[in-house]
């Protein structure tokens, strides 16, 4: 019996069995794996501004208050149906907030940043987020200018940098008209309170570059008040040169476009029709 051509064939089968498993261990332990992509929890009552072609949303209510901060890039491409959110840190958990851009000039940092404004059961009225480290911040130094505010909208002006705050309600029948902060010096410019009949929750909020001025449009007045909506064509504008608040009217004009006239083949008749355009607009 030749045992050292057995032993010899044993261990080239051995050798052979052992390649084939750290073969097959190379293969699993570095074939790397499919991840999911991110896909946030719907809310709403959340604050969301833009910046730096971004849009950011943060807090909002689910099932409760949320913590979630996500961003979605507005300078590619995506599918509808799958955009590419991105998962951030975690902000503040809570709902009815608002959420304003701060721009590199007005310090906010390298890249900018967000600042994070009132809000319900919200432990710091100001909290700030940093683009570049994605870090937040509690702005536990500001003078908040309430308790705690909800039902607001917030806008920055990109030539100052101030952030208006419009509206909004808080504790003990306490109404926000017109809050301002100042991000260059870290508090407040300025702050001037409604009362129950001139209130204004849930409203929306723009800044027109083109008139330099802030638009504010809809909402409601705040509870206890009569909480019916104001209606879409109620049109108001804050002009910050001037410091005053106009009612912008809509007006209907008609103008006649021109006109069109035909004649019936067998002599009994015809018909000439005028078009006429209505245009709404808004005037101060």
């Amino acid at each position: 019996m030749n045992t050292s051509g057995t032993m010899a064939h044993r261990s080239r089968k051995q050798l052979f069995l052992l390649s084939s498993s750290l073969a097959l261990i190379a293969t699993v332990t570095f074939t790397p794996l499919a991840h999911a992509q991110f896909a946030p929890v719907g809310s709403r009552r959340m604050g969301f501004a833009m910046i730096n072609d971004a849009l950011y949303i943060q807090g909002g209510f689910d099932t409760d208050a949320s913590n979630q901060f996500i961003s979605l890039d507005l300078s590619t491409s995506w599918s509808t149906t799958s955009p590419s959110w991105t998962q951030l840190k975690d902000g503040q958990s809570t709902t009815h907030l608002a959420l304003a851009p701060i721009s590199a000039a007005s310090n906010g940092g390298t890249k900018g940043s967000l600042l994070a404004i009132g809000g319900m059961s919200t432990p710091v009225f100001f909290s700030s987020f940093d683009i570049n480290s994605g870090q937040w911040q509690n702005m536990t130094g500001v003078k908040a200018p309430y308790t705690y505010l909800e039902g607001h909208a917030a806008v920055s002006d990109p030539n100052t940098g101030l952030v208006y705050m419009i509206g909004g309600y808080g504790a003990n029948n306490t109404y926000n008209q017109l809050s301002v902060y100042d991000p260059k010096a870290k508090s407040m410019a300025s702050q001037s309170s409604a009362t129950a009949a001139t209130s204004l929750t849930d409203v929306a909020a723009v800044w027109a570059s083109a008139r330099n001025s802030v638009l504010t449009f809809g909402g409601t007045r705040a509870p206890p008040a009569n909480t019916n909506g104001l209606g879409s064509g109620d049109l108001s504008e804050y002009v910050p040169s001037s410091k005053t608040w106009k009612t912008m009217v809509r007006k209907t004009i008609e103008t006649t476009m021109g006109f069109f006239s035909f004649v019936r083949g067998d002599g009994l008749g015809g018909m000439s029709v005028s078009v006429c355009v209505c245009v709404c607009v808004w005037c101060v």
